[in-house]
């Protein structure tokens, strides 16, 4: 029979009385915690606070060792402590249902009971609550006790029942309905969507279902209804807001609306949450495509891991979308992360989100780059296995707390080694250690005269993606002082699976300028010469060429411009946690400058014999730059056209923003072009097209492959032998819909505006 709407029985928010016979059927008890009398948590610097249980509201405590609280302020003791009661009181009530035991209610009345005689829910001692403010810790404990007091509400009495329920109200609810009201109506949407107003309203709303009975309908009515119209709102905002924390904080915040999600549709039969686009299409293709290869952890933009770790991200966000709506890319991301399984160390989420039959749906079908324009970020893969590479690129204008300022930057990995990368969270030992890690020097970007960004201000300008190529554009120029710089263009362009290239364009304002290009590696890397001679830190490289080189992969590393440099490996005195990374700078200081580097992705046993040469064709300094790139006998053409109009390097000319000639001898065997008309070679004809598009073309022996963006109808000519068929989108094109003339070679296609798939058979 179908559920009725809204469901008033107990227990209702994680599962219903159904579905007890489920839970008791996995044979789940936490035996331990019925001895325990204490709680432990470790904090900054592995300083260890000892909490009573049942929880009692602990006195100020002193600054752990090392912590720079003249900057920082408190230390948020709270947050973990929260946490961990939050833990307890959720496997009480889940062993409770799976055992029936009294013992566990009881247990888990008992830290209810207790948490609703305290003064406050929010630290006094910290910011927040100094202001009288909820936070992090007042959203766990109402998470907390709303669980014990639907999971135990028949085996509490009616005075213990009338306690829990006054402080869940007085202490929680109501506290942060008026937060939640406050950030809601804030004018600034930024302060609407970061984290903590995210878990407030979580706490909001699950802990109005769970009292939803037993206090006035006006009550219930504007606690759920200031969660939903919330989170309604902040779904429809993250389509088109370029705000992000980076994977760790916005996995956090919504996991934390993933879970009010679950719980509405369960209580109320309200699925517009697990429904609204975001949550079913976008998050989970971001989610896998910032996944390192070889379950490698996430992408470490802002501040997410620390010291070479790298986090996994989104788990029950992951597991609630694959649970409820079948999306086989969460299933995917689940297997390749281990997540499909019981995991001993957090059965609460395990038991509840784990689906019973999960869809797995390898992305094979998706493109394997993809940009995420509203907040930046781009990744550029060579594919979804374990040997495959990854360059996730950021160029931002997030304003966020737990961003950085760390436009242009990128980080890169090979065969689930993080080579090239970011230092994640935050530093807090100190002023300048936190300045290091959040700030431009502690990234893979530019400096100009030994300062940083100022301003996150950063867009991705332009995005393509082909089968063998990706191009990618990040404008930083409005992230640092005007004054000094007014130009920071990074060019990325992808060759499949082998190399990218990196080109910057800088140009200063005023006097001439000392510019610096960095890249970092983490502390596992070395930086070693290609004699294999590991670089001093703090000495000069007297070389162009270098290494990272880590036990699984490593990176090549070429700098072709400037002509003239001087290197310097260097890293952060006094935080020997993060790693090396170079300083690249010109000779002489001036008022603009171009950076042009070859990385090249190596497996940890590939020898350098293979590596390919690498030389700047044309004029450096003029406004068309080409790179010229051997392997064995085939060698690309790398163009940058970088002022428009039409250009010629090395017997290839046209007008492509970017276009990559792939040669076997002098025979083209594919070509990419991006924004172009025309494109030619050695006075033939490649590809020509009524109005600008971009496109890539595969040559075979029987066939030839084009895969044509156009913003706009066009009629576009293709180099190519007499064709025998012609397929368009996957369906015959009739003789009439193409010609072709065998004077020139060229076939002549009709295309409108879209994406076109074109095959040739000859």
């Amino acid at each position: 029979m179908p559920k009725r709407y809204p469901v008033k029985e107990r227990p209702r928010l994680f599962f219903l009385e159904n579905d007890l016979g489920w839970v008791r059927s996995l044979g789940f008890s936490a035996e331990s915690l019925l001895r325990e009398k204490e709680l432990r948590v470790t904090y900054f610097g592995g300083k260890e606070v000892v909490f009573p249980l049942p929880p009692k509201q602990p006195e100020k405590i002193e600054e752990p060792e090392g912590f720079d609280y003249k900057t920082f302020g408190h230390y948020p003791y709270w947050t973990g402590m929260s946490r961990a009661i939050r833990s307890r009181m959720q496997h009480l009530v889940l062993a409770y249902a799976g055992t029936s035991d009294p013992r566990y209610a009881d247990k888990a009345i008992s830290y209810a009971l207790s948490l609703a005689r305290w003064d406050t829910w929010s630290d006094p001692d910290y910011h927040y609550g100094r202001m009288g403010r909820t936070c992090l810790d007042t959203a766990s404990l109402t998470f907390g006790v709303s669980v014990v007091y639907d999971g135990c509400h028949e085996r509490m009495s009616h005075e213990e029942r009338s306690e829990v329920l006054n402080g869940l109200v007085r202490l929680g609810l109501e506290p942060l309905y008026r937060d939640c009201v406050w950030a809601f109506t804030h004018e600034n949407p930024s302060l609407r969507a970061w984290n903590l107003p995210l878990y407030q309203h979580s706490a909001l709303g699950v802990g109005a279902l769970a009292v939803m009975g037993d206090v006035p309908e006006s009550d219930f009515e504007r606690w759920l209804n200031q969660a939903l119209d919330y989170f309604l709102w902040y779904l429809d905002y993250q389509m088109v807001s370029p705000d992000t924390e980076g994977m760790s904080y916005d996995s956090g915040s919504v996991d934390n609306l993933m879970v009010f999600a679950d719980v509405l549709k369960r209580v109320m039969g309200d699925d517009r949450l697990l429904r609204h686009p975001y949550i079913s299409d976008i998050l989970p293709k971001k989610v896998i495509y910032f996944l390192g290869p070889k379950n490698s952890g996430s992408v470490n933009f802002g501040d997410c891991g620390r010291g070479g770790v790298y986090p996994t991200t989104f788990i029950n966000t992951m597991r609630i979308i694959n649970k409820h709506l079948g999306n086989g890319y969460a299933g995917w991301y689940l297997k390749k992360t281990g997540k499909l399984v019981l995991d001993p160390k957090e059965p609460f989420w395990n038991i509840l989100y784990i689906p019973r039959k999960p869809v797995v749906r390898p992305p094979h079908d998706l493109p394997s780059s993809a940009v995420f324009w509203n907040i930046g970020w781009a990744a550029l893969r060579s594919g979804w296995e374990d040997e495959d590479t990854l360059l996730a690129f950021k160029c931002s204008s997030s304003t966020l707390g737990h961003d950085h300022w760390d436009q242009n930057n990128f980080v890169l990995n090979h065969k689930g080694e993080w080579l090239a990368t970011d230092i994640g969270y935050g530093s807090f030992r100190s002023k300048e250690d936190g300045y290091f890690s959040r700030h431009t020097v502690g990234h893979n970007t530019i400096l100009v005269d030994g300062e940083g960004q100022k301003y996150r201000a950063g867009y991705i300008r332009d995005f393509y993606t082909a089968h063998g190529y990706d191009y990618v554009v990040g404008d930083a120029s409005k992230c640092y002082d005007g004054e000094k710089l007014r130009l920071f263009l990074r060019h990325i362009v992808y060759v499949k699976p082998d190399y990218f290239l990196i080109l910057d364009e800088v140009e200063g304002s005023g006097s001439p300028h000392h510019f610096e290009w960095l890249l970092h590696t983490d502390n596992d890397g070395v930086w070693r010469t290609l004699g294999g001679k590991e670089l001093d830190v703090g000495g000069p490289v007297d070389t162009p060429d270098l290494m990272i080189e880590k036990p699984q992969a490593r990176l090549l590393v070429k700098i072709l411009l400037p002509e003239r440099i001087r290197t310097l490996c260097d890293r952060h005195k006094g935080l020997e946690v993060y790693g090396p990374f170079i300083r690249v700078s010109p000779s002489e200081n001036g008022l603009s400058q171009r950076f042009l580097s070859l990385l090249y992705p190596l497996d940890g046993k590939e020898k350098v014999l293979n590596l390919p040469t690498v030389e700047v064709v044309g004029s450096s300094t003029g406004g068309t730059l080409g790179v010229k790139v051997k392997r064995g006998e085939l060698q690309e053409i790398v163009v940058f056209n970088l002022v428009g109009g039409l250009f010629s390097v090395e017997g290839i000319k046209g007008d492509p923003q970017n276009c990559v000639v792939t040669l076997e001898g002098k025979r083209p065997l594919k070509y990419f072009l991006y924004k172009g008309t025309v494109l030619t070679l050695n006075g033939r004809i490649l590809l020509l097209s009524s109005n600008p598009l971009s496109a890539e073309v595969r040559m075979s022996d029987g066939s030839l492959t084009a895969e044509v963006s156009a913003k706009r109808e066009v009629k576009m000519l293709l180099s190519s032998p007499k064709p025998k068929r012609v397929l368009l989108n996957g369906s015959n094109l009739p003789p009439q819909s193409f010609a072709y003339n065998s004077k020139m070679g060229l076939l002549t296609v009709w295309l409108k505006e879209g994406q076109h798939n074109l095959i040739v058979e000859m």
